[in-house]
């Protein structure tokens, strides 16, 4: 827990609103390494939101700008499936 704490108690991160989505099917890890990979790849010149998987809640706690977390929450609750949770 205070992995998580320090990890969104950050300089880049202040000014900037925290978001919990619970997640009621697929993997908090999964769904929170899959948005962390693209929304840092859309950002070269701003601060990437953080999102950091909660796994014992399967939720994801998100610090982002009001626009990201929306957007992040949106497709967070997309993934959010069974078929999410499949392993091959």
């Amino acid at each position: 827990m205070s992995r998580i704490v320090s990890e969104l108690d950050s300089e880049a991160m202040y000014n900037r609103e925290p978001v919990i989505v619970f997640l009621e099917r697929a993997r908090a890890r999964d769904v929170a390494q899959e948005l962390q990979q693209l929304f840092t790849l859309q950002r070269s010149n701003r601060t990437p939101p953080r999102i950091v998987a909660n796994e014992w809640a399967n939720a994801l706690m998100v610090v982002a700008d009001p626009q990201d977390a929306e957007m992040i929450e949106k497709i967070a609750v997309q993934l959010d499936t069974s078929e999410g949770n499949k392993r091959v």
